[in-house]
């Protein structure tokens, strides 16, 4: 079973409220990404994950997840978390 997000207000509340003075910058997802995500090998099937991957090969950053799939993909850099 995955463990989901429950939000207890609205979505715009809630972000303006978890970014509030914090180092959080909230980043668009642009065609270049969107492109590079459509051009990953296909390792990861969910669309969204692909979308992650792709944002942080985008911007060369270090991407850190529980995700085990993750580490298959060679263009990104990444570093595996346990629960």
């Amino acid at each position: 079973m995955r463990k989901r997000i429950v939000l207890n207000r609205e979505l715009d509340d809630w972000i303006d409220r978890a970014t509030q003075g914090v180092d959080i910058n909230i980043i668009a997802i642009n065609d270049i990404i969107a492109q590079q995500a459509g051009l990953l090998p296909y390792v990861h099937g969910d669309p969204l994950d692909r979308i992650i991957i792709a944002t942080a090969v985008h911007y060369s950053t270090l991407l850190v997840s529980l995700d085990t799939k993750f580490p298959s993909y060679d263009v990104l850099q990444t570093k595996l978390i346990n629960e």
